[in-house]
């Protein structure tokens, strides 16, 4: 009797992990699957943490954690696994949210070489948690994805920073993507069942379960996913889902923006300007304040010629702006002067100034973008009692902070 006690208790203290993943609770999974996407998103140390979680999930009945402190404290972190920001018409709270998804595939780790199938067991469980726990994130990911998109699903920053890494363009980038993991989200079935998916707020999640359990019928993880995303489960979260209609009002909110930045490019004089020369034209530095339509922009133009010649002058414009997304265009006319050196000889011109620039905004937070802008201007002086015009084509690059005027307290 004392042997089979003693065999029987080193046999228990001897399995601590299966036993603990089959007596955690739900909110114990749940707190430990999103801290440790946390972590991997801080480190990138942590995919196989998360895919160790979730293969244990079996064991688990699935449902919201209901210790309220507990659920609280899970929608705070979650928070920290999507961008977020609102598009130019605006309604009430963001209506662009970006996960924090991860490209793994080839990526090593502690001897362990992920799969497109390990990829897609991560990032689904990860919207998973944040759909669980945040209700407004699976309501605006419904809107976003309901037209099948693929705009809509990746975060372009993201993207842009993988693509980096990897020693690839944006857009080769995009399509390993969309030809890997992600187009689980967008297989299609036919019309009327992919309207289906559409429902509710949490049919795009049902989808991507779905298409995993048809690319990968034999995973080891299928079980898992269905099991976290189980009916009894669903039927609670579409009860309790948030009724708010995110389609796009016709009323646009005021924007505020703040760029600075520096541009290069070339600017043509005219014949009657010589012997004033130019090579190489840089604005520098360019300050830009958008309010709602309205914009004011302030820049410095450097001219540099051949043997010394060049200017310097500085330019205050005003105008108006129209933005579709990331995307806008700014009209603008104002004044300046520039100052023209050429060897001994200094030229002063007062002048007028009309400018069209194009932007695309590339968000890298809720509140802040890398903006590459182009711009044109034509300006007109008096040089030397004569008239004369510039014509500038300027490329260039601002750091923007964005706030609509509905969160500026």
């Amino acid at each position: 009797m004392f042997v089979f006690l003693l065999c029987s208790f080193i046999t228990g203290f001897s399995q601590p992990a299966d036993s603990l993943s089959a007596e955690m609770s739900v909110c114990e999974f749940d707190k430990a699957l999103v801290n440790a996407f946390i972590q991997n998103d801080l480190s990138g140390d942590q995919s196989s943490a998360v895919l160790d979680l979730v293969s244990k999930a079996v064991s688990i009945k699935h449902k919201t954690c209901g210790i309220s402190s507990q659920a609280e404290e899970l929608s705070s972190w979650v928070s920290n696994l999507f961008n977020r920001t609102k598009s130019d018409v605006m309604v009430n709270g963001y209506d662009v949210a970006y996960t924090k998804y991860v490209h793994l595939i080839g990526q090593e780790e502690n001897g362990r070489t992920f799969t497109d199938e390990e990829n897609a067991v991560y990032n689904i469980a990860l919207d998973y948690e944040i759909a669980k726990y945040d209700a407004h994130f699976a309501n605006v990911k419904r809107h976003m994805l309901k037209n099948g998109k693929k705009e809509y699903l990746l975060d372009e920053f993201l993207v842009t920073k993988s693509a980096v890494k990897a020693g690839r363009t944006v857009p080769e980038e995009m399509n390993v993507w969309y030809g890997s993991w992600a187009k689980l989200w967008l297989m299609s079935e036919g019309a009327s069942k992919d309207k289906s998916y559409y429902e509710d707020n949490y049919g795009w999640l049902r989808r991507a379960v779905v298409n995993f359990k048809k690319v990968y019928p034999n995973s080891k993880y299928g079980g898992a996913l269905e099991g976290m995303l189980n009916q009894e489960l669903l039927e609670f979260l579409v009860s309790h889902e948030e009724k708010e209609s995110l389609e796009h009002e016709e009323k646009e909110e005021a924007l505020f923006a703040m760029s600075f930045g520096a541009m290069v490019g070339r600017s043509l004089l005219s014949d009657n300007m010589k012997p004033a020369d130019e090579n190489v034209s840089i604005g520098v530095p360019v300050f830009r304040v958008q309010f709602n339509h309205v914009v004011l922009q302030l820049q410095g133009d450097m001219y540099v010629g051949d043997g010394g010649y060049g200017a310097m002058g500085v330019n205050g414009l005003l105008g108006y702006n129209k933005t579709w997304g990331t995307v806008g265009v700014d009209l603008m006319a104002g004044f300046g002067f520039d100052q023209f050196f050429m060897g001994e000889d200094t030229v002063t011109c007062k002048l007028l100034m009309g400018a069209v620039q194009a932007f695309k905004r590339i968000l890298f937070s809720s509140h802040g973008a890398l903006t590459p802008r182009i711009q044109w201007s034509i300006k007109g002086m008096a040089f030397r009692r004569r008239k004369a015009f510039v014509n500038q084509f300027y490329a260039g690059l601002t750091l923007d902070f964005l706030a609509p005027l509905s969160e500026m307290k």
